[in-house]
């Protein structure tokens, strides 16, 4: 993002005055509508605080929110749970770089044996405990609609895994408890 941000700069955009930041913690998933999550609903409360500010600092104009990554789908959560008139007033553009709305093969690979993030001197498996246990895990897994439902994705010697079949993947490398939540 240091090059994105660097450019924005040279076009005349400043931090804490046209350019604000609102890091999220990507382990934790955000709740469907209707049910809790007090880290997304604080998140959530705090994004809207800073578009409201930030649109005040700059004479009322709707802001553009440009995200990255897991930010598209958090940034689309946080968008659809505000009403269109608050959209309307505060929000010009939403602006997704990269985002896998489609979910990623890389979500099955993490969850049967970890995933060190590009780090060479971190060996993947010793992530893996923390990959499992990270809420938006369930949110990277691959979506049939993007993925279709018998491409296979994942292939072991007795059975192939497609974006249709991730509960019985789930199930199959001792997650099982997690079917519901990413039902």
């Amino acid at each position: 993002m240091s090059t994105f941000v660097e450019r924005l700069e040279k076009m005349g955009y400043r931090d804490g005055e046209t350019m604000f930041g609102a890091p999220y913690d990507f382990r934790y998933a955000v709740a469907p509508v209707g049910h809790p999550s007090r880290v997304g609903d604080a998140f959530f409360r705090a994004l809207k605080g800073l578009v409201e500010r930030a649109s005040g600092l700059n004479g009322g104009r709707p802001v553009v929110i440009a995200t990255h990554s897991f930010g598209g789908q958090l940034a689309h959560q946080f968008l659809v749970r505000q009403t269109r008139a608050w959209r309307h007033q505060f929000v010009r553009r939403f602006v997704p770089i990269a985002a896998s709305w489609g979910g990623v093969v890389l979500g099955m690979l993490t969850l049967v044996s970890g995933n060190n993030m590009g780090l060479p001197f971190v060996e993947p498996r010793a992530l893996l405990r923390q990959g499992r246990s990270q809420q938006s895990s369930l949110w990277r897994l691959p979506s049939p609609a993007a993925f279709g439902a018998a491409t296979p994705l994942v292939t072991t010697k007795s059975k192939n895994y497609s974006a249709g079949d991730v509960a019985d993947y789930l199930v199959s490398i001792g997650l099982g408890e997690a079917v519901g939540p990413y039902e």
